[in-house]
């Protein structure tokens, strides 16, 4: 399996960097920054294209997204060259050596810590956002329908029946890391596990590397060196990426921050009031913000927070040029920034995002401990990074002497104010600060590892420079030599530290450190023993599904056996897909009537009604499970039995059900009635 998982790895860089270039290229980027800006755009068409297709009622085969977004690209640049030469040889602020040590290092790392720590390239997270994540990608490939404004589980085509839960109307879900992975499950004709993977291995191992490449590249296009040690800060951060992938998993959450550094790279680019750059630059933004939006919408308010004091100063820049008054341009800047407030505050009170920013998610720490988190970068439970800390408040103490990087602190400082409001307060102020972002720690501390990322670069520039300093004094010279030497004392080192896994040291014992955590975490989540859909179960599945072919119809199944994986891993047409289609508002009353009464089809008309309104032909249960006690009580500490027992009643012997399979605990009931 694995050669499948690369060949979907590369089919996933093909499909977000080729059709987006030609749109760069057509806004009269250079060839370098098209290139690293092309997923911002190849995301835009793909999720513009999928929303269209849906509302005029068509299924696509999955090449009607990319190959369109491809030819409308290159008539699109081809257009604007014949209007406007296109800068053809446009200087890069560095050379591409640049990019190639970002990408290498990436994928050499997530290769060591996310690829290594699978078991096998179709192992899979078996908890509870993964359902989801691996049901809509399922439900994308097998409707042909791609859009985000109508996602479901339930989409026409991927059910014989009904759906558990209302699925007309309008349903937005930030499905833009669903989308390119259904395009690379259909693509390459691998499994959506396998496909998950691969999306999750590139954009975390080449997107989010290359675009923190360009955004560096435009911080600090004067200092090659900071550049260039972005390279081995960006995916040092235990929570970001790695936090997102290990809670949830957050992976649309985190495919959003990979892109993120490119929309900051665009406000900037709008900010900077050079003529012939602003319209291009709110082109990238507008474009940028849809891509956000579309992945989830929290990764805006993170552009605004990490961003806004660099558009304050920006402002402030323009209007003193424009006013020739310092009073003039601290007026503007000072309405400008009232201006984002009075946004921040309008939407925070609007009821479309009501239910997000009331997102109960209570305080763990007092305010003294979450500073030192912060200071320690032990933001939620993962071991103290100390080195990587003081790096970035030695980044802090560096910024000071640069004007035009003093900004980098005040997001900084900002993103950890946010952070440590959400982990030891509750109440109105961290709904209004933290709300957007679920009140969540987690999300909040990847927001603020992305902050530090450009300080700790700084820093450990700095620290290189002094380096380089001393041995220059002590040598009496400043040759080349001595400047690799320097950058090797403090980099090596560095690296070891950051990045070492766990290990035994004698006479000390074992040593924690944060990738240890990210290693034993990742190895767990794709541990064979901790998995609630077995290898057997699976393989199981498939005899099901060979059965059910025969006579489909949609399979009732006890979502917390397993099941609720095997509409993805195995397609089977299973009623309860995701541990979010049941028990909420949205439930309908057939579902619920099922769920707790189906054992008396025999003898209840309604309970008979309800199975036929859903078009309900099978039982699935893989695991037996006793009167009041439930199985994986570990991984799903949810699961009620009062709220399975009609499921979970069916026996061989029940009345109304013919066993058509069976192996241990395993079992396929037909509905006979």
């Amino acid at each position: 399996m694995w050669p499948s998982f690369f060949f979907a790895s590369t089919l996933i860089i093909a499909l977000l960097y080729i059709p987006g270039y030609f749109f760069a290229r057509a806004i009269c980027q250079s060839r370098f920054s098209s290139l690293l800006c092309g997923p911002l755009f190849s995301l835009f068409c793909y999720v513009l294209l999928g929303v269209i297709y849906d509302l005029v009622g068509l299924s696509v085969p999955w090449y009607l997204i990319p190959v369109p977004t491809l030819l409308i690209g290159i008539t699109v640049y081809a257009a604007v060259r014949r209007v406007k030469q296109v800068p053809s040889n446009a200087r890069c602020a560095f050379p591409w050596q640049s990019l190639a040590c970002y990408a290498v290092i990436g994928l050499v790392i997530m290769t060591f810590y996310y690829v290594r720590c699978l078991d096998g390239a179709n192992s899979f997270a078996q908890i509870y956002d993964n359902a989801n994540h691996l049901s809509l990608i399922q439900s994308f490939v097998t409707s042909g329908h791609y859009s985000i404004i109508k996602a479901s589980l339930y989409l026409p085509g991927s059910i014989e029946g009904s759906a558990p839960i209302d699925a007309s109307g309008l349903a937005f879900y930030p499905a833009a890391w669903h989308i390119v992975s259904a395009l690379a499950c259909n693509a390459a004709s691998v499994s959506a596990a396998i496909a998950e993977n691969a999306a999750n291995y590139i954009f975390a191992g080449l997107v989010f590397p290359s675009s923190v490449c360009l955004l560096f590249n435009y911080l600090f296009k004067r200092d090659r060196r900071i550049v260039l040690l972005g390279s081995i800060c960006c995916l040092a951060f235990e929570a970001f990426p790695w936090g997102m992938m290990l809670f949830g998993p957050l992976y649309s959450n985190m495919m959003a921050f990979c892109v993120l550094p490119l929309v900051m790279y665009s406000v900037g680019f709008c900010f900077s009031f050079e003529k012939g750059k602003i319209a291009r630059g709110v082109a990238l933004v507008m474009v940028g913000g849809v891509v956000l939006g579309a992945s989830q919408p929290n990764a805006i308010f993170s552009a605004i927070v990490l961003m806004f004091p660099y558009c304050v100063r920006q402002v402030y820049s323009a209007s003193n040029l424009a006013f020739k008054s310092s009073q003039k341009a601290s007026i503007c800047a000072l309405l400008f920034a009232l201006s984002i407030a009075v946004l921040w505050i309008a939407l925070w009170s609007s009821s479309a995002f009501r239910s997000v920013v009331s997102y109960s998610w209570p305080s763990f720490a007092s305010v003294t401990q979450s500073v030192v988190n912060v200071i320690a970068l032990s933001l939620r439970d993962s071991p103290v990074q100390l080195a990587l800390g003081f790096f970035v408040l030695f980044g802090v103490a560096s910024s000071l002497y640069r004007k035009q990087n003093r900004w980098l602190i005040w997001s900084y400082v900002t993103a950890a104010a946010i952070y440590c409001v959400a982990a030891s307060t509750d109440g109105t102020l961290k709904s209004l600060m933290a709300g957007f972002w679920y009140n969540d720690s987690y999300r909040l501390a990847s927001m603020l590892a992305l902050s530090a990322m450009p300080l700790a670069a700084f820093g450990l520039s700095a620290t290189i420079g002094i380096a380089r300093r001393v041995a220059t004094a002590l040598k009496g010279s400043d040759s080349s030599r001595i400047r690799s030497y320097s950058a090797a004392l403090i980099v090596i080192p560095f690296v070891l530290i950051t990045f070492a896994p766990a290990h035994t040291l004698a006479g000390v014992g074992n040593i924690e450190t944060a990738f240890s955590r990210v290693e034993g975490g990742l190895s767990w989540l794709s541990d064979p023993e901790n998995r609630a859909y077995t290898l057997e179960e699976a393989e199981f599945a498939r005899r099901v599904e060979e059965i059910v072919s025969q006579d489909p119809g949609v399979i009732v199944n006890f979502a917390y056996d397993g099941s609720v994986f095997s509409f993805a891993s195995e397609g089977l047409d299973v009623l309860y897909r995701s541990f979010s289609s049941f028990g909420g508002d949205s439930e309908t009353s057939e579902s619920q009537l099922l769920r707790t009464a189906l054992d008396r089809i025999a003898s209840d008309d309604q309970v008979r009604a309800a199975a036929e309104s859903i078009n309900a032909k099978y039982v699935l249960l893989l695991d037996s499970c006793d009167q009041g006690k439930t199985v994986h009580e570990d991984l799903y500490s949810e699961a009620n039995y009062v709220d399975w027992c009609g499921v979970l009643n069916i026996a061989p012997s029940t009345e109304g059900f013919e066993l058509e399979l069976s192996e241990g605990d395993m079992k396929l009931y037909r509905i006979a009635v």
